[in-house]
């Protein structure tokens, strides 16, 4: 049962990048953007939270045997990365308006 306004089941550990660590990311993305890495409109929130859940979604495949045999997770992790760096340096539309975490 998830308990109000927290997004957890009860009991749920939480497994969240401890702050000092998210903004040092946080930061570097700042950076990446100032430097034209991705445009200058682009939210930092989003591409955190896009590339953790693109490197994320093949660390789960993995250890839930959800891969073919003999599939590579780390190639299938690392096209995924490059696919979302690419949509996240070119830009696109999108409906996900992420809320600041700091």
């Amino acid at each position: 049962m998830r308990t109000k306004g927290d997004g957890k089941m009860s009991g749920e550990k939480s497994y969240e990048i401890p702050p000092e660590m998210r903004a040092q990311v946080i930061d570097l993305i700042r950076q990446a953007i100032t430097d034209g890495e991705f445009p200058a409109d682009c939210n930092p929130e989003l591409v955190l939270r896009v590339l953790m859940v693109a490197t994320q979604g093949a660390a789960i495949m993995r250890i839930s045997d959800r891969l073919l045999p003999g599939e590579d997770a780390d190639a299938l992790a690392r096209a995924t990365l490059e696919a979302a760096l690419t949509g996240l340096r070119t830009g696109f539309p999108h409906s996900y308006s992420p809320e600041p975490c700091l």
